[in-house]
């Protein structure tokens, strides 16, 4: 698993994987990583009740600690992104240069 996430290729991390990575931080800028709110606890050293109080704190953090894409699910719903009728926050920020990936953008949810 750490040869995966120290891999320069684009990586898609759940599960397992954010409880490894939580572990063994590596920073990548071409990931994306959609932790639900325990599991972004996790990745933080912070408390359920601290990711849930500062959605938009815990997506800032998580992004400038493992960088890439950051999409925070909620609680109720950790497999199942239900984007189109319940977006509350989208934050969208230039990423990866333009040249590499074409027109991309850090969208960080907080959903």
């Amino acid at each position: 698993m750490q040869a995966v996430l120290e891999s320069s290729l684009p990586q898609v991390l759940d599960a397992d994987a954010l409880r490894y990575l939580a572990k063994n931080p590596v920073l990548h800028p071409k990931r994306v990583i959609t932790p639900h709110p325990r599991e972004a606890a996790e990745l933080l050293g912070w408390d359920v009740a601290e990711v849930q109080q500062d959605r938009f704190a815990a997506v800032r953090v998580l992004q400038q600690r493992y960088g890439g894409v950051v999409v925070l699910k909620r609680c109720w719903n950790a497999d199942f992104l239900m984007v189109m009728s319940f977006i509350f926050v989208v934050m969208v920020i230039p990423v990866w240069p333009v040249v590499e990936w074409g027109m991309c953008w850090q969208v960080s949810l907080a959903v």
